[in-house]
């Protein structure tokens, strides 16, 4: 008799595990029959912001495949979260939103076909797909399309998201002037990539765990290096176009850069942008840089030489080179500036300052004032005249290689300013008088006969 009963508990549990595989969900049906999620009836179906939420979440482990009928009209947020085993997901036309993390973490998924009636797409829908090779834009779609795979808008003028399971070398489209953030985050076997020449600039975390990333072809374009664009990447050598002027906070932090060259341009290096650098040996620093941030090169402990084309000293704050072995780590300036750098916060620090950089001494300007020399060729004597500065400037005068001959800073200078230059001892040739007040800054050249 008790063991009869027992049967009869078994057999009830069975059937209602059984059942249990099947219910509601706001306004539709769901079921589970051989490894298929599939979800009927008419509407909207709920936001799962929980995983406890999903009315099949239980199941997971055992969903292979998810159908989702015609009468649906949208994917829920979290829907198939963590559904590792789904290797295919059927959309149906009625279906005109498929919100957030809808598919996140379906790491046997490979490819998503996406139905014309679509309008929205969440950005992190498919996070977490590490097989994903194609998302697939049936034609007709107003707002989307796509191109071998890769997710566009409708006129493939931004790229929204690369595949995370696509492997080898990429071109970006030139008809492509966005890229959109995080577009290829985590794409681990990515191993190179070209951008064409219309994108104005590279956005948070676009390139970050691309592990497998060693070469990228980066076009004059681009002005901004974002937010953890590069984070953890596997590049171990970068060009950044001269058109760059920010770098943002952890661009490029526990990357394999081995050597880096600011572009002249740059005003600020961002917060940890180098940070944790561990294979960095050395790194350029441009003229135009005002301060680098907390941070910046913080652990790069490989670091053996940093070369700063600046002559006065940028700012920085004593975290920026910590780690760093400044006993050893050799810190070049250009001539004439050691003695600043000596006294300088943080720079002081570093033990071999060397004057060994011939500052860059092409006829440039920035700002709106004006500086004339009168008479220039100059014979003995001359007359710099400078218009629409006042405060404090710095004066230098190099010879054609790079040596400076004369240098002077003058505390306080007003709106139109004469300064007497006697060259009565300098030998015959070219030569170079630099003078930057604030954000003026202009050389010129001066002949000597």
């Amino acid at each position: 008799m008790k063991k009869k009963a027992l049967s009869c508990i078994i057999f009830l549990l069975f059937i209602s595990m059984c059942f249990a595989q099947s219910g509601t969900t706001g306004s539709l049906n769901w079921s589970i029959n051989d490894g298929t999620l599939i979800i009927s009836g008419q509407g909207d179906m709920p936001d799962y912001f929980y995983i406890n939420d999903i009315p099949w979440y239980r199941y997971q482990s055992s969903i292979t495949k998810a159908e989702v009928s015609e009468g649906v009209t949208n994917l829920g947020y979290g829907a198939f979260c963590k559904c590792s085993e789904i290797t295919s997901v059927t959309i149906p036309n009625s279906v005109v939103q498929i919100k957030d993390w809808v598919f996140q973490d379906c790491s046997k998924l490979v490819s998503v076909a996406i139905p014309a009636g679509v309008t929205n797409i969440g950005s992190n829908a498919f996070y977490g797909c590490y097989r994903l090779v194609s998302i697939d834009i049936e034609e007709g779609n107003q707002f989307y399309s796509s191109e071998n795979g890769v997710l566009f808008n409708r006129d493939k003028t931004t790229l929204i998201l690369y595949p995370k399971g696509k492997s080898g070398h990429y071109s970006v489209p030139e008809s492509v002037i966005n890229i959109e953030e995080k577009a290829f985050s985590n794409c681990y076997e990515l191993t190179s990539i070209t951008i064409f020449g219309n994108i104005a600039d590279i956005g948070n975390e676009t390139f970050s765990n691309c592990i497998k990333l060693n070469s990228i072809s980066i076009p004059g374009t681009i002005t901004s290096i974002g937010k953890n664009a590069f984070y953890r990447c596997g590049l171990t050598s970068i060009e950044i176009p001269n058109s760059v002027t920010n770098i943002g906070s952890f661009a490029f932090k526990s990357s394999a850069l081995e050597s880096i060259k600011i572009p002249e341009g740059v005003t600020s290096i961002g917060e940890g942008a180098f940070s944790i650098c561990t294979c960095l040996t050395e790194v350029y620093i441009p003229e135009s840089i005002v301060d680098i941030g907390v941070l910046s090169f913080f652990y790069c402990y490989s670091l053996k030489d940093i070369y700063v084309q600046k002559m006065n000293p940028p700012l920085v704050i004593d975290d920026t080179f910590k780690f760093i072995d400044t006993e050893n780590c050799r810190l070049h300036v250009p001539a004439g500036s050691k003695q600043y750098y000596e006294i300088a916060d943080v720079w002081k620090d570093f033990s071999n300052i060397t004057e060994d950089i011939a500052l860059n001494i092409e006829n440039v300007q920035s700002g709106d004032a004006k500086m004339q020399l009168y008479p220039n060729p100059v014979q003995d004597n001359a007359i710099l005249t400078i218009v629409g500065i006042s405060g404090q400037a710095n004066i230098q005068i190099f010879d054609s290689n790079g040596k400076m001959m004369h240098h002077s800073q003058c505390e306080s200078i007003s709106e139109n300013f004469s300064l007497p230059v006697n060259v009565s001892d300098y030998p015959k040739g070219i030569y170079f008088i630099r003078v930057e007040a604030g954000s003026f800054l202009q050389t010129i050249k001066m002949i000597v006969k």
